[in-house]
């Protein structure tokens, strides 16, 4: 009998093992819960993993606020960042482990038709591959984009001007010039489940027609993915996919090719430090209902920014709608953009803003100033202002490859109601309390 289950356990196919789950016994090949017991990634590879979530994630260039995911795998076993969790400050209890042939299932599953319904129960099943001991923990989102790739580490960023060829009407034919066949694109696409599949399908078709796997994606309206064996190749990587895209877009922002965050920049004199206290003011009244009775408010500029002077008309033709989820999701749909020079104006625009919206605004400009970053919590304000800008920079990047491409609009009213990027939103807001 023994043999028998020790048989199965290593030999037959996923679906056939199931068979045999309610089984138990001593040797740890099969778990009370039916989870077979899995070969964790070692210590050495999940410290190199959080060195890499470090690395990229404490770097606003390459990522804001709970941005990005990173992962890395064994044959049986993919770790990956937890939902709602920032690369910056990841640690260990915010890795999840998940059970591969577990997740191949979801490959495999026909869901509901409902869009709702499919979202419900795909999460439903990615929550079940997790390990045992991990009910507290939330796997990305974005994990069957990790689970594709067969290389042990996978990096997943949102870097500006990595998103000035994604956001922009010629993005793919640019990125196809300089990257030839390493590149694997994928056009817009809903993110969670549907996400997944379609990253699925591509990486097959792109290992039938070139007899390897892909090692760069570009997300179009989303980010970069990179994937390799060693910390070193994942470096390697994107230092190439970073200087090949600044080769093709003039760059003349601070002293690297993205974005330099300094709100020093307008506040090193009296003068604009008074603006910057008196608008903080305005902004903070303006705001302050019973939705928001503490308002906290955060402010950010950059040199970029100051390019666009003092005129309304051109900031708000460059906000007018999101370009990626984080966007959409920490800045909403569009800021406010106030008059300048008409501060007792702001209290009708909001209310305007909210009849329109059905909510408060999240960021509000002022031309010639900076971005001020509105919400309950000091995270999320932060975060809001600083991706205020960065569409901004990516909205001038775009310039060079055909000019800009918002998300579409069956994109942006599908993540607006969607439960995930909620769940992440009040994660990062709980971080801060």
């Amino acid at each position: 009998m023994i043999f028998f289950l020790l048989f199965s356990a290593i030999f037959l196919k996923p679906r056939a093992r199931t068979l045999y789950s309610a089984c138990t016994v001593p040797f740890g090949i099969i778990d009370y819960h039916g989870v077979f017991s899995m070969p964790h990634v070692d210590k050495t590879d999940r410290n190199t993993l959080i060195e890499l979530s470090h690395a990229y994630g404490r770097d606003p260039r390459w990522v804001i606020a709970g941005g990005g995911n990173t992962s890395c795998k064994t044959e049986r076993t993919l770790t990956i960042k937890a939902s709602g969790t920032s690369l910056g400050t990841l640690g260990e209890s915010g890795l999840v482990d998940l059970n591969r042939d577990r997740l191949q299932l979801l490959f495999e599953k026909t869901y509901a038709d409902d869009e709702a319904q499919r979202e419900r129960e795909a999460l439903d099943d990615l929550m079940n591959a997790r390990a045992d001991g991990q009910a507290d923990r939330r796997p990305s989102v974005e994990t069957l984009m990790h689970e594709v790739l067969p290389q042990k580490f996978v990096v997943h960023t949102h870097p500006t001007l990595v998103n000035g060829l994604t956001c922009a009407a010629n993005g793919e034919r640019v990125a196809r010039e300089l990257f030839g066949d390493d590149l694997l694109w994928v056009p817009v696409v809903k993110p969670g489940y549907i996400l997944g599949i379609e990253i699925h399908n591509r990486v097959a078709a792109f290992r039938s027609a070139h007899d390897k796997a892909p090692w760069l994606i570009l997300l179009a309206n989303h980010g970069l993915v990179v994937a390799g064996d060693t910390a070193d190749e994942i470096h390697e990587r994107q230092k190439a996919v970073i200087e090949a895209i600044a080769s093709r877009i003039p760059v003349e922002i601070g002293t690297s090719p993205l974005r330099d965050t300094t709100a020093d920049l307008v506040v090193q004199n009296s003068s604009q430090a008074r603006r910057v206290a008196d608008w903080t003011t305005v902004v903070q009244r303006a705001l302050q209902s019973s939705e928001l009775k503490n308002p906290v408010i955060a402010f950010d500029t950059d040199a970029n920014f100051q390019q666009f002077g003092d005129s309304s008309d051109p900031l708000s033709e460059a906000l007018r709608l999101p370009f990626t989820p984080d966007h959409l999701v920490y800045a909403l749909r569009t800021p406010i953009i106030a008059r300048q020079t008409a501060s007792d104006h702001l209290p009708t625009m909001v209310k305007r803003f909210r009849s329109e919206h059905g909510k408060l605004p999240r960021v509000v400009i002022v031309p010639g100033l900076g971005a001020f970053g509105v919400s309950a919590s000091e995270a999320v304000s932060k975060a809001a202002a600083a991706l205020a800008l960065d569409a901004l920079l990516i909205h001038r990047y775009a310039q060079s490859a055909g000019g800009p491409v918002f998300m579409p609009d069956e994109q942006i009213r599908f993540i607006e109601g969607w439960e995930v990027e909620r769940f992440r939103l009040k994660a990062s807001e709980e971080a801060t309390k």
